[in-house]
């Protein structure tokens, strides 16, 4: 008759009667993992938000996410652009004349295909209502330009009567049907107010799309300016030698930068950020388990194995690993969904509309749960190793230095102690150097925020580079002009 072999649960009654009787080590364990989630999404999540931010700053300011354009471009340019793998989306806005109503307001008439109106300029638009003209009698203008015809409360489908003036020469009145309204950010002491106006407009007047005022486009976020405009020249036939293309950096680069100074460097800081998480894992779980050493000695000298012995860990620490991460991810969620979106508003978005932080970035949190998970347990594996190192006797042997009486010390005594003390730091190579990485790590993150508080300052920014340039922001252009401080 042969007798079952009953080691899985023996394993697990070892491990539930080793985590009952280490309650308060648990509980620290619990609480690092809980901070190393709450560390992780709240980094990656406000880290976002502010990009986010400024990126609505940007483009609600210059009115558009379109990065390239391409002056007076033809419908042949038009066709190779579209099939450039670095562009992704390519639209065409034609200026068809200009417009008054009355004495009040001014502006252009312009023309937008569907890619350039629901790509580029929608995404730098907010509280739109109604749709972009379809019929030749329908016109779509900005609230701010309603406001200036003392139009304050507009329906959609009213009528205003403006005067045009086509690029043809040709003047007359129109009648024009609000097919749509919509808020803008742009400074009109810098460019003229716009009215969007359907391609119906221009087949009536027997006015070509093509050649386009601009052909505007969007580029891939880490593509660089002046690349881009290399590239451009390169593969575009020109029309004339005179014929220019104007980029910019993608305003997603151009928020990571203003941020953290450079891509490269934003990719570091969050190398620092978890790397501090796993020092943290690691160091908690080592000195948990340091303190267990003579616990896992006589379980060896019972019989034992290596394998054994890491079930019961690992056994252990399962439940502490999900309770840190259950726990980090409610307080990371709470946290962060009050604070963050409310924090971003008053601070950055001030005159430039609603901010779309939404403060819940279910994908940050799902990294950061996986990421603690594997980081725990990989730290629980390194840890482990160290103990399994130690034979059964020496294990036995093992004495907590902290467990000791004290006595009262003389001079010499306290020498000795140094001593001892200085033996201890330097007889495991191993440990000193992680203790000094865990060290090392913790002061460049504090230097690193610093450096980060500081230069993203608007004044210590003049401070650093009193040559500086300032402009203005229209379209995709950029009018600088260099100034110097005295």
């Amino acid at each position: 008759m042969s007798t079952r072999n009953n080691n899985q649960l023996v394993i697990k009654e070892l491990a539930q009667a080793y985590y009952k009787d280490n309650k308060r080590q648990n509980k620290v364990l619990i609480i690092a993992i809980a901070m190393s989630v709450l560390l992780l999404y709240s980094a990656f999540s406000i880290a976002h938000g502010k990009i986010r931010s400024d990126y609505l700053i940007d483009i609600r300011g210059m009115g558009t996410v379109a990065t390239v354009s391409l002056e007076n471009g033809s419908e042949a340019q038009y066709e190779q652009m579209k099939s450039l793998p670095y562009i992704i989306d390519t639209g065409i806005q034609k200026t068809v004349g200009s417009a008054t109503f009355q004495d009040y307001w001014e502006g252009q008439l312009i023309y937008l295909d569907d890619s350039a109106y629901e790509k580029m300029m929608m995404p730098a638009y907010t509280d739109i209502i109604g749709s972009y003209p379809q019929k030749a009698d329908e016109i779509m203008l900005s609230a701010s330009s309603l406001q200036q015809m003392e139009i304050d409360h507009p329906v959609i489908g009213m009528e205003i009567e403006l005067r045009t003036i086509l690029s043809e020469g040709a003047e007359e009145t129109d009648l024009f049907s609000l097919s749509g309204y919509y808020t803008d950010y742009v400074d009109f002491s810098v460019t003229e107010p716009e009215a969007y106006v359907s391609k119906a407009f221009l087949d009536q007047q027997e006015i070509s799309a093509f050649p386009a005022d601009k052909i505007m486009a969007v580029t891939g976020s880490l593509q660089d300016e002046r690349g881009i405009e290399i590239k451009l020249y390169s593969d575009l036939t020109m029309e004339y030698a005179a014929q220019q293309v104007f980029a910019e950096n993608p305003m997603v680069k151009q928020s990571v930068e203003g941020v953290f100074g450079s891509v490269s460097i934003a990719v570091g800081c969050g190398i620092v950020v978890i790397l501090c998480a796993f020092m943290l894992i690691f160091n908690v779980v080592s000195i948990t388990m340091g303190k267990e050493i003579r616990q896992y000695g006589m379980l060896k000298v019972l019989g034992t194995t290596e394998q054994q012995l890491k079930r019961i860990v690992y056994y252990q620490n399962i439940w502490n690993i999900l309770k840190g991460i259950g726990i980090g991810a409610v307080a990371g969620i709470v946290i962060i969904k009050l604070f963050l979106p409310t924090v971003l508003q008053k601070l950055f978005m001030q005159g430039l509309g609603e901010s779309d932080v939404t403060g819940f970035y279910p994908v940050f949190m799902a990294g950061a749960g996986i990421l603690m998970f594997v980081t725990s347990f990989f730290a629980t594996g390194l840890a482990l190793r160290q103990v399994i190192k130690w034979n059964a006797i020496d294990s036995i042997r093992y004495i907590e230095t902290g467990n000791r009486t004290k006595k009262k010390q003389n001079l010499a005594t306290r020498f000795l102690i140094l001593e001892m003390a200085w033996r201890n730091i330097t007889r495991s190579k191993k440990r000193l150097l992680i203790s000094v990485g865990s060290l090392l790590i913790g002061c460049i993150t504090a230097l690193g925020a610093e450096v980060i508080m500081i230069g993203t300052d608007i004044t210590n920014q003049i401070e650093q580079n009193p040559d500086f340039r300032i402009g203005i922001l229209t379209g995709i252009f950029r009018f600088l002009k260099w100034c110097l401080i005295k």
